[in-house]
């Protein structure tokens, strides 16, 4: 039985992480120490960072535009034209259920404040009516 050589001659070639904000931050200043360090050549460093840059323009020009997209949608809800959707899920929780029943309560207290307020103002017209016959009267 031989011996094998297991370890490794060739290095393998190191990833730049772009995954997200953070790990592409961590790309480009490795980058920049290589090239400080003198690792990798001013050719290299400027396409990389050209990569970086193109990167990062596509990446902003997204962000912008969903940035628009919910600023408008903000504004809409704003001016009362947002056509708010409600989903069925949200209507069956405990917290609408809730909220359906101090509904249902508010309203009924508003009706009996609405018959009293039409009972009083009967009653207010009816004094007016007897004041007035009093009136006619009297002045007979």
């Amino acid at each position: 039985m031989g011996i094998e050589n297991t370890e490794k001659t060739e290095s393998k070639k190191k990833r730049l992480s772009l995954g997200d904000i953070k790990a592409a931050r961590a790309s480009l200043c490795k980058l920049m120490r290589q090239y400080h360090n003198k690792e990798i050549d001013h050719a290299t460093f400027r396409n990389e960072i050209y990569s970086f840059n193109s990167l990062l323009a596509y990446d902003k020009q997204i962000i912008e535009s969903d940035l628009g997209k919910r600023i408008e949608l903000l504004e809409n809800l704003i001016k009362g034209e947002g056509g708010t959707v409600v989903d069925g899920r949200d209507l069956d929780s405990p917290y609408a259920q809730n909220l359906k029943k101090q509904l249902a309560n508010e309203q009924r207290i508003n009706a009996d404040l609405n018959n009293e307020i039409l009972k009083i103002k009967r009653e207010l017209a009816g004094i007016r009516t007897e004041t007035t016959d009093l009136e006619c009267v009297g002045a007979a």
